[in-house]
């Protein structure tokens, strides 16, 4: 029973430090470790610093541990915003427009800013960026196996 029990625990701590784990931190600190045991969606909503309307973009991890932006929703039409054929398709859905895409990203670097109200939801966790951190703070988001990531700088 003892052997079990042991084998049981060093598969546990194996399975913890081998398994992929979303990471969000900043230089100087972690900001959220979320393990990707089945599928884990992230959004990022904020508002535009030059439309000063909201935006939500969708994104996924693949099964191969790279981040799909896969959506980005806004209501308003103009500077910064895509909209060209070649970046996805792009419709409208009420007072909305929708672009889907199937980009696919390594790691994300975002910058806070004034008034973009950021706000990162990775499945039920939310992170709002722009009430933890000051503007101008850079935050990093990546997949990797959490020993990796976890002393990964």
């Amino acid at each position: 029973m003892k052997k079990i029990i042991a084998c049981l625990f060093v598969v546990a701590i194996l399975t913890m430090l081998f398994f992929p784990c979303v990471f969000i931190r900043t230089a100087s600190k972690e900001l959220l470790i979320y393990p990707v045991f089945s599928d884990v969606d992230f959004k990022s909503n904020y508002i535009h610093s030059v439309q000063k309307t909201p935006v939500t973009e969708l994104f996924k991890i693949t099964p191969m541990g790279k981040i799909k932006l896969y959506e980005t929703r806004y209501r308003s039409y103009g500077v910064g915003l895509p909209f060209l054929k070649t970046e996805g398709n792009f419709s409208q859905e009420g007072d909305e427009f929708v672009l889907t895409m199937n980009r696919e990203f390594e790691n994300i670097a975002i910058r806070t800013g004034v008034g973009t109200e950021q706000i990162l939801s990775v499945n039920e966790k939310k992170l709002a960026l722009y009430q933890i951190l000051p503007a101008g703070e850079r935050v990093e988001i990546f997949v990797k196996p959490y020993f990796i990531g976890k002393f990964l700088r």
